[in-house]
């Protein structure tokens, strides 16, 4: 964690390093939304001065710190509460006490993430979609559930789609897209490093881009031109076992929205997708 980090490095910091290291400290929920130069002046160091201290704990500019402060307050709201949703878990819980437990835990996210959907946003990311010459969709880990089937959707649909696990063929995806292509980032805070670093590329390179999040003020919504927003809350301590569950909806949404906006065009394409797939079973 950042304040970890700086804690860390302070002994070593010159003087009015260690200043703006102490405003920082004294002053963390300011730190992701000051600029560099009104935290130089309120810490009454030069910005080279904040620079010079974020490098020794490890942070090669401002931006990158900001993010971290980001992950690290995502990280402590999630460890507050060992409170899900209203589901408690104690060390004396039963097996038979979890299906009751899941369930009506999302049906909760589920309805929570309801009012957060925009559809508004979300009309102009299947308009995005419909209008794309090639859909890349970029994720890490858990994430991947729902970009596999998107991936798998879309191409039921007829629509070029790509998505790849590895993170460097991620990478060149993205540097090689172009204005008439769409990119859709997936991740649950919104703040996974390499999802981020593609969407930004892909944005860099022309690119529309789409974020699936739970959360707005992330690294990951400031290279989207679209957000579909799921919630802003956190469900489970520092992980995220439940998002899969909104975004797989939100996968169906887009399938669902796609259908509606070209009826005809799709259930056409539907249907020559399921005699592929038929002829792939055994009678």
């Amino acid at each position: 964690m950042i304040t970890e980090r700086i804690k860390e490095a302070f002994p070593k910091l010159r003087k009015s390093e260690q200043r703006a290291a102490s405003y920082i400290l004294e002053h963390v929920d300011e730190m992701e939304r000051i600029s560099l130069e009104k935290l130089a002046r309120k810490a009454d160091v030069s910005q080279p001065t904040v620079l010079r201290m974020l490098k020794a704990a490890g942070y090669e500019g401002f931006r990158e710190a900001k993010f971290a402060f980001v992950e690290e307050r995502l990280q402590r709201e999630s460890s507050e509460t060992y409170d899900i949703l209203g589901m408690e878990l104690e060390k004396n819980n039963q097996i038979e006490d979890v299906p009751g437990k899941i369930i009506r835990n999302t049906i909760k996210l589920l309805e929570d993430s309801l009012q957060a959907i925009s559809a508004k946003e979300l009309k102009k990311a299947v308009r995005a979609i419909e209008k794309a010459e090639k859909v890349c969709i970029f994720s890490v880990e858990n994430s991947n559930t729902t970009a596999v089937d998107l991936m798998t959707k879309l191409l039921y649909l007829g629509i070029e789609c790509e998505f790849n696990e590895d993170y460097y063929l991620q990478s060149i995806r993205a540097g090689h897209m172009k204005a008439s292509d769409v990119a859709i980032g997936i991740s649950y805070t919104g703040t996974s490093r390499n999802t981020v670093d593609v969407l930004k590329q892909a944005k860099k390179s022309g690119a529309v881009t789409i974020a699936i999040t739970n959360f707005m003020d992330t690294p990951l919504t400031k290279y989207a031109d679209i957000v579909i927003l799921t919630s802003n809350k956190q469900f489970l301590y520092g992980n995220d076992i439940f998002s899969r569950t909104i975004h797989l909806a939100v996968v169906d949404m887009l399938y669902m929205g796609l259908i509606i906006e070209h009826y005809d065009k799709y259930e056409a394409r539907l249907k020559e997708s399921g005699k592929m797939i038929k002829a792939r079973k055994y009678e």
